[in-house]
C-alpha cells in the first residue's frame, strides 16, 4: 500500500464528521497533498514527502500517546492534518550551479516556495501592538 492509499484508507477508517469528505476530494483533486514534498531540504524533501511525513507523525503520535478511550478521530486529523498549509505551496524551479569539473553553469533542480512565508501568529501580534492597532 502506498502513501496516499494509506493516509486515505486511514482517513475514511478513523473520519466521519460533517465536510471531512468534501475536504478530502478537495485535497485529493485541488492540491498537491499527495505529491508535494514536506520540505525544500529537511523532512520529506522528495516528491510525496508531505503525505509521508504526514503519516509519520500520525504513527509516531498515535503510538506514543493513543490510549483507550481517546478519539482516533481527534488523532488522524491533527495528525494527518497539521502540515495541511503546505498543500500547493511549493513549485518546481531551477537554479544555476557551476561545475566544479568543468566549470561551466548548468541548471539544478530546486523547490521554491510560491509566494512569501506567512507571518506566525507571533509576528503578527507583535505587528499590531507596535503599530498602536
Amino acid at each position: 500500500m502506498g502513501d496516499r492509499e494509506e493516509f486515505l484508507a486511514i482517513w475514511h477508517q478513523h473520519v466521519s464528521r460533517p465536510g471531512s469528505e468534501k475536504l478530502l476530494d478537495w485535497l485529493d483533486k485541488k492540491t498537491d497533498f499527495f505529491t508535494a514534498p514536506a520540505s525544500t531540504r529537511f523532512h520529506g524533501a522528495c516528491e510525496g514527502g508531505l503525505c509521508m511525513h504526514s503519516l509519520n507523525v500520525y504513527h509516531a503520535l498515535h503510538d506514543t500517546f493513543f490510549t483507550e478511550g481517546d478519539s482516533e478521530e481527534t488523532f488522524a486529523i491533527c495528525a494527518l492534518l497539521h502540515d495541511l498549509c503546505k498543500a500547493n505551496y511549493y513549485k518546481a524551479g531551477t537554479r544555476n550551479v557551476k561545475n566544479d569539473v568543468t566549470g561551466q553553469w548548468e541548471k539544478s533542480a530546486l523547490l521554491q516556495r510560491r509566494g512569501p512565508v506567512p507571518p506566525t501568529a507571533t509576528a503578527r501580534r507583535a505587528s499590531s501592538s507596535s503599530s498602536g492597532s
